[in-house]
């Protein structure tokens, strides 16, 4: 069984999960996210300003220590398909010995790489991103898309946002979510999309029904709204506080 995780993406400093992780509630998890792609891997050039919140190597391995009440997971986003499995263990190599989790910010990936990363490395959690995008470039079918990952990944992210800190929707979201408790069990689902300290309040119908799956947050916990900014660490204590408050205990 997965323990659930409020999620917040960015962390730069270990110093800033200790901030943070005193306010997780009983029966949760801090997930602890930072970003990778496909380009720093390789040394590609990227967009300017994603400098100031994407780690090097050395950084990498200084924000994630091993605690009961978190869980470190590198996220890799590659959207042009270019991926292989030698790419995926160098991520893991960059993430360091106490990442327990990747999660795949990739347009419906082969099952295939992820059931090739599961028997070399048995011991890292899949969390397989279903982006907004990918939805949509599948259209009535996407279900049969997500289906495959079935038994392969450890947690399905139905992210509506995908880092830009569009809100989604608590209607269109149950609708998700209730698509994807056909092949993966609760706990085994997260949500995602303009999260934050004016909006955690969307989770609420999502997590009365459903009230083991877990979150993720990222755009809106900035003050700007922008993923290329800081965390503003108020508005973090804000956001984690706020969905503490509808998840209670369990």
């Amino acid at each position: 069984m997965n323990k659930p995780y409020i999620g917040v993406t960015d962390f730069t400093t270990y110093e800033q999960v200790l901030e943070i992780r005193q306010y997780i509630p009983e029966g949760r998890r801090l997930h602890v996210g930072a970003m990778i792609s496909y380009k720093t891997l390789h040394g590609i050039p990227t967009s300017t300003g994603w400098e100031k919140i994407w780690l090097k190597d050395r950084e990498l391995k200084m924000l994630f220590a091993r605690h009961p009440k978190v869980f470190n997971v590198i996220h890799y986003a590659d959207y042009d398909d270019k991926t292989t499995l030698h790419d995926l263990t160098m991520v893991l190599q960059a993430a360091g010995q106490d990442v327990e989790a990747i999660q795949l910010d990739m347009k419906w990936p082969a099952p295939s790489l992820l059931s090739d990363l599961k028997a070399i490395a048995p011991h890292i959690k899949i969390i397989q991103q279903i982006g907004h995008t990918a939805i949509l470039e599948s259209g009535t079918t996407w279900d049969r898309d997500l289906a495959a990952y079935e038994g392969i990944a450890d947690y399905v992210l139905m992210d509506c946002g995908m880092g830009k800190g569009i809100p989604f929707s608590p209607d269109y979201m149950l609708e998700l979510v209730q698509t994807a408790n056909l092949y993966f069990d609760e706990d085994q689902i997260a949500v995602a999309g303009g999260l934050g300290p004016e909006t955690y309040i969307n989770l609420k119908p999502v997590l009365d029904k459903y009230p083991r799956i877990s979150c993720d947050a990222q755009g809106r916990l900035r003050a700007s709204g922008s993923a290329v900014d800081p965390l503003d660490m108020d508005r973090v204590i804000a956001y984690v506080k706020g969905v503490a408050s509808l998840v209670g205990t369990g």
